[in-house]
């Protein structure tokens, strides 16, 4: 029974010195290019201020050369992404392809509304 005891707790802190070693998973930004032919792609982007947390987002949708902000949270995990895919659906009950995407930065980001 003792050996047991201490075989658990040898086991509990080897797991918690495992989880210290492995780096936090970064959030990444995501989003949506939605393409209908003649018309100017347009993007759906969800982006998050820090890459370590899902809070603060907004939405951003790109229309030709204009943006503008749809949604905002800084309270509700995953209200942005549910946002951007109900948006996109939109888009997509319009007649638009929408693929989803990932991005590595900001400029990955605007460089795919172009």
């Amino acid at each position: 029974m003792v050996m047991n005891m201490r075989m658990q707790k040898a086991v509990g802190l080897c797991l918690v010195t495992m989880s210290l070693a492995v780096p936090a998973h970064a959030v990444e930004d995501f989003g949506f290019i939605c393409e209908r032919p003649g018309e100017p792609k347009r993007q759906i982007h969800v982006a998050y201020e820090s890459p370590a947390s899902r809070l603060p987002c907004e939405v951003r949708y790109f229309k030709g050369d204009k943006m503008q902000v749809l949604w905002t949270s800084n309270n509700t995990p995953g209200y942005c992404g549910a946002k951007a895919r109900e948006f996109a659906d939109k888009q997509r009950g319009w007649g638009w392809q929408c693929q989803e995407v990932l991005y590595q930065d900001e400029a990955d980001a605007a460089g795919s509304a172009r």
